[in-house]
């Protein structure tokens, strides 16, 4: 079945769709969409097919100078897929492609993007993820005011954001995990108020962004990962602002060596969250009173919460959990006596959708040590 719903779609689009892998001749036809399989082959622009290409993606192309690609006649062109593909660095005619709406260029080479990419005032989707190689984004970055997509992760060699940056005011989603060499963040995300995911988390080293003061701002999120996996004792910044993101349905403070001390009282505000990852925080010895509040919950990890006190009474009520992790570390050192969870059989036997309960090694402080 598979074969010939494919077979009558290549039928119906014969004339929209060019594969540069198949022997084919390209007279006389204006393709919409091309599949660029064969980069060793330059493409035919003695013809004009180029002209109405809305979308071109390149296969296994994973050596190419985008400079020798003479695809510049694409004028039409909507969407540009080089995620097969290893850069040097994007081409400066990138900014003739007035009409695109979506570039994904992950793994550029080269310490800069062009300034020519500012003049995609169109572009909605941007994706430079594993350009470790970047230092810069061009002053002007802030021109291209309808981006609502950039993923800029693993682009760690960024250090400073243009001032212009402020002005995406349109951006819904903004990946910067692993970009934590970032100063002035919080300048930067004051004035993104449509912003619906953010994602700052660390799984190295590096400095864990601290001046975050202005998510708190950003009072449409429904996505927050501020996780970080350094083997570094770093500090979370104060996280008061989190009673203010009565949207947001996750939230993922999990560290390995950083961690807050504490959880704002007005918590409980969060009553459509429903993801809550605070693995590894166990400088935290109490949960907000608000916190049975959190009634949408469905995931709750407070696995190597040692300290943790009062985790049977703070479960009452989050009838819709399905996933609760309290698994403790190896290291018992941290736990001592602190760690009560008497009386945990009997609430636990009222979470009546729970599927998946994580009670390693800690047994013996359910039942009394």
């Amino acid at each position: 079945m598979h074969d010939l719903v494919h077979d009558l779609a290549r039928l119906v689009m014969l004339d929209e769709i060019l594969v540069t892998s198949e022997q084919v001749s390209t007279a006389g036809i204006s393709y919409r969409y091309a599949l660029l399989g064969n980069c060793t082959q330059p493409l035919e622009t003695s013809s004009d097919y180029l002209a109405k290409i809305r979308a071109l993606r390149f296969m296994n192309c994973r050596t190419i100078d985008l400079n020798d690609v003479p695809f510049s006649p694409a004028k039409s062109l909507r969407v540009l897929d080089l995620s097969e593909c290893s850069i040097e660095k994007l081409p400066d005619f990138i900014g003739l492609f007035k009409q695109l709406m979506y570039l994904n260029a992950p793994g550029v080479q080269h310490q800069s993007i062009t300034n020519s990419i500012t003049k995609l005032i169109k572009l909605m989707y941007l994706s430079l993820r594993g350009s470790s190689e970047i230092l810069l984004l061009p002053e002007s970055v802030g021109e291209m005011k309808g981006l609502m997509y950039l993923d800029l992760s693993d682009c760690s060699g960024i250090q400073q954001l243009p001032e212009s940056f402020g002005n995406l005011e349109e951006l819904v989603h903004l990946n910067f995990s692993n970009c934590s060499c970032i100063q002035s963040l919080s300048q930067c995300l004051r004035s993104l108020t449509e912003l619906q995911y953010l994602n700052l988390s660390c799984n190295s080293d590096l400095y864990l962004p601290a001046d975050v003061e202005h998510i708190g701002n950003l009072t449409k999120l429904e996505y927050l990962n501020l996780s970080c996996r350094s083997n570094l004792y770093l500090p979370l910044p104060n996280l008061d602002f989190l009673g203010t993101l009565t949207k947001l349905k996750y939230l993922n403070l999990s560290s390995q060596q950083s961690n807050p001390k504490w959880l704002p009282e007005d918590l409980g505000n969060l009553m459509e969250l429903k993801y809550l990852n605070l693995s590894g925080c166990h400088m935290i010895e109490q949960l907000p009173a608000s916190f049975g509040r959190l009634k949408s919950l469905v995931y709750l990890d407070l696995s190597c919460c040692s300290l943790l006190l009062g985790i049977p009474q703070a479960l009452r009520g989050l009838t819709n959990l399905e996933y609760l992790n309290l698994s403790m570390p190896n290291e018992q050192e941290y736990c001592g006596d602190r760690l009560h969870l008497a009386g945990l059989p009997e609430v636990i036997g009222s979470l009546i959708k729970l599927r998946e309960l994580n009670l390693v090694r800690c047994m013996d402080y359910i039942f009394g040590k």
